[in-house]
């Protein structure tokens, strides 16, 4: 048996922004960004109201990405000081002190460091509960 592929129609199938599998990625990239938007938590609302998804279908490719254009997602996913990447605290210039009033607090605080605050990883944890049973690649 002799079995010939057409491989246009295959390039179609896969690559097309209207084929089944952008589709199939614009549903996956849709229930990615509704289940981080859940994730998120909320103080003002700015952070869940930027979380989107989009869908490309460029060459052989099809991608769904979820994001945040907020400037301070990557700090809130990732954490910060002791928690952050760099796992030291967040310390004044010298001669200076940080100034901030905390959360639930009408008192402001003056300090040379701090801890710094937690990570959400909201946009990985989405993703990992949507592709339950899917291998997933860290690419930071």
């Amino acid at each position: 048996m002799r079995v010939t592929l057409n491989q246009d129609g295959v390039r179609e199938l896969l690559s097309s922004s209207q084929g089944p599998v952008a589709r199939e990625m614009a549903s996956l990239t849709r229930q990615v960004q509704n289940r981080a938007k859940q994730k998120v938590g909320v103080d003002t609302g700015r952070l869940r109201s930027s979380v989107t998804g989009v869908v490309n279908a460029t060459g052989d490719k099809v991608v769904g990405t979820v994001g945040s254009s907020v400037q301070y997602a990557g700090y809130h996913h990732q954490g910060t000081g002791v928690y952050g990447p760099r796992g030291r605290p967040i310390k004044a210039r010298p001669g200076r002190v940080l100034v901030f009033t905390p959360k639930g607090a009408s008192t402001v605080v003056y300090t040379k460091q701090v801890q710094g605050s937690k990570p959400n990883p909201f946009l990985l944890d989405a993703l990992r509960e949507v592709l339950v049973g899917w291998t997933i690649v860290e690419n930071r």
